[in-house]
């Protein structure tokens, strides 16, 4: 899959109709799920639910279904230059540019 654009671009809210960016929800990124590489965070225009799958350099956009067990289904990918993230059983942990978090990950 082809990058659909940069984090700094304005998404379109599908609920609102309003904007925000892939950055946006990237540093306010509030959970990680316990068996999932993804982390949960909500749009600055309305504060509805997104979940994004963070990997060294790229961010997806998607969501969770059930087939047997959870996975991650992924909608639209987003360049993230110099987005580092290291997950482990615990936490994960994101820098970007000066921004830097540690999410636990759910029990």
């Amino acid at each position: 899959m082809e990058p659909t654009g940069n984090i700094d671009d304005w998404v379109e809210c599908s609920r609102c109709g309003g904007w925000f960016t892939v950055r946006q929800l990237i540093v306010s990124a509030t959970g990680c799920y316990r068996d999932l590489r993804v982390v949960r965070s909500a749009t600055s225009c309305c504060q509805s639910a997104e979940e994004l799958w963070l990997r060294n350099g790229l961010a997806s956009r998607g969501y969770i279904y059930a087939a047997g067990q959870a996975h991650f289904a992924d909608m639209e990918q987003y360049d993230a230059p110099g987005l580092v993230v290291r997950y482990d059983q615990e936490q994960v942990h994101i820098k970007l540019g000066d921004f830097e978090n540690t999410i636990k990950r759910d029990r």
